[in-house]
């Protein structure tokens, strides 16, 4: 069954956003439909798989509300390619969106990130020195 999901984490970087989209074979793509609103939020982008195979829908979307951008995505892999392919919740992109925010903000801070291993349960392991 169906199940549609927002997810909480705010996303603050939309082109560091549609990079780890790109690298996980989703499309990115502006929305020109102003009217078009999903739980309450006007659709920002759509988020088309590239991949995806047939039966089921290919498509999440990225919402904004109030400067506020959010993911939009089923979470059934029956039904979504995407999800069925990167996992629930975003999974590997939102994985990949968190490390670089992480690793953008340790640079900022004059850090570096000396490993990054990736673990049983697909979560990654980051080694950081800062100064």
């Amino acid at each position: 069954m169906s199940q549609w999901s927002k997810i909480k984490v705010i996303i603050k970087n939309v082109e560091l956003f549609r990079q780890c989209c790109e690298k996980h074979g989703v499309g990115f793509e502006l929305n020109k439909n102003s009217r078009m609103i999903i739980q309450g939020m006007s659709v920002y982008a759509v988020l088309k798989d590239q991949q995806g195979r047939t039966g089921g829908h290919d498509e999440a979307y990225l919402c904004i509300k109030a400067n506020e951008y959010h993911l939009i995505i089923d979470n059934d892999p029956n039904w979504c390619s995407i999800t069925a392919r990167v996992g629930q919740n975003g999974g590997r992109i939102m994985r990949d969106y968190a490390e670089a925010t992480i690793r953008n903000g340790i640079r900022m801070k004059g850090g570096i990130v000396q490993s990054a291993t990736e673990q049983r349960d697909k979560s990654l392991l980051l080694r950081v020195m800062v100064p």
